[in-house]
């Protein structure tokens, strides 16, 4: 269910939809971006998050995950997820700039 409600709303193509799933995770949105690699070491459990898609850091939760620390980047920075919603996320507000992120995420 819930990822046909993801599908309904996503517009363009790849990672610069702005329906495309994000996590909400402790005030902040983290999207995946197709320069980052397809995995990297996930660390801890980092605590809860969740799953939105259109609306932005208000949208309503579709889905609940568990988001971990990716191994050398503080998860303030970026996370990563298992399970229903596998991947790699960066803070929203850091994606542009692919010359700051850490060195695990470059391509």
């Amino acid at each position: 269910m819930a990822v046909l409600v993801l599908a309904g709303c996503a517009s363009g193509g790849g990672d610069e939809g702005d329906c495309t799933a994000r996590i909400r995770f402790e005030g902040s949105l983290y999207r995946s971006h197709s320069a980052m690699p397809d995995r990297a070491p996930l660390g801890s459990s980092a605590g809860r998050g969740e799953v939105v898609g259109c609306g932005g850091l208000d949208a309503p939760a579709v889905d609940r995950v568990e988001v971990h620390r990716i191994e050398g980047v503080a998860p303030e920075v970026a996370v990563g997820t298992r399970g229903d919603w596998p991947g790699l996320y960066i803070r929203e507000d850091l994606a542009s700039e692919r010359s700051s992120w850490p060195e695990p995420l470059r391509p």
